[in-house]
């Protein structure tokens, strides 16, 4: 779902606002949602054979093995690709924001430039059960395991045996590091500050992932077309969106006027 996210905001296609009801409709399978996925699944020509079936342990495999020269991925992944014990391209990898389309129309969300490329943030939490007997100790470890009390020392080798960074700046400066040293975490760093965008910020979000990664995994293996998986989608968000309260229940489903027009130009 995520990957093909990405590339709906490359193209200028966004996500509506969860704090309007009545404007807060499925915009997913507008002309530039529906190109970004013929796009994504014409890409299936230069992957590897049985991609359609991939998880995101299976695409980090691939590229660790030399058999793909690129891939979209998340931080928690990169770990192995720097291990020379495991990977064949340690040392030889770079990395780089998402490219953006150079000639997306006007986008439907503030803020996005068209032409730059986005990534969906993505991440875990960790939580206290508000019962608990040991909320102190739940706390300070809260506090640690998220990494806002480690020392140096100990935030340099969460980060040589963890992989994925921080929300602390400094975890990004750490020179001794596997990722300051090939040049990833300055890369990392650019885009948490300028080029990621959240994902609706709704509780459904997970059904919402599961309602759009089902049907651009339909058109991805040719179970069918682009256009036809995000209206199939588009449908089963508005009656997600209205069961959870977001959208009235007497508001047909329309095109939001506060966006720009379905074509891309501006209203």
């Amino acid at each position: 779902a995520w990957s093909w996210g990405a590339d709906c905001l490359a193209f200028g296609q966004g996500f509506p606002n969860p704090d309007d009801p009545i404007q807060n409709m499925p915009i997913c399978n507008s002309p530039m949602g529906v190109a970004a996925l013929e796009y994504f699944c014409d890409l299936a020509s230069v992957m590897p054979p049985g991609v359609g079936a991939y998880e995101w342990a299976e695409i980090t495999s691939d590229f660790n093995d030399g058999r793909a020269a690129m891939m979209l991925q998340w931080s928690d992944f990169i770990r192995d690709v720097e291990d020379p014990a495991k990977s064949k391209v340690a040392g030889k990898t770079g990395y780089a924001l998402l490219p953006g389309k150079p000639d997306a129309p006007a986008n439907n969300v503030p803020g996005i430039i068209p032409g730059e490329g986005y990534a969906s943030l993505g991440g875990w939490a960790i939580v206290m059960n508000k019962d608990s007997k040991n909320k102190e100790a739940a706390w300070k470890f809260m506090g640690w395991a998220s990494c806002l009390l480690m020392t140096t020392s100990e935030m340099e080798n969460y980060l040589q045996v963890g992989g994925t960074n921080t929300g602390r700046k400094d975890a990004y400066f750490i020179p001794t590091t596997t990722g300051y040293k090939v040049g990833r975490y300055p890369i990392e760093l650019e885009m948490y500050r300028e080029h990621i965008r959240r994902r609706p910020a709704i509780a459904e979000e997970t059904e919402y992932e599961m309602i759009v990664g089902t049907e651009v995994q339909k058109a991805f293996i040719g179970e069918k077309t682009p256009k036809q998986a995000l209206d199939d989608a588009a449908e089963q968000m508005y009656q997600l969106m209205v069961r959870g309260g977001y959208i009235p229940k007497d508001q047909k489903l329309v095109w939001p006027a506060k966006y720009v027009n379905p074509d891309g130009t501006l209203r």
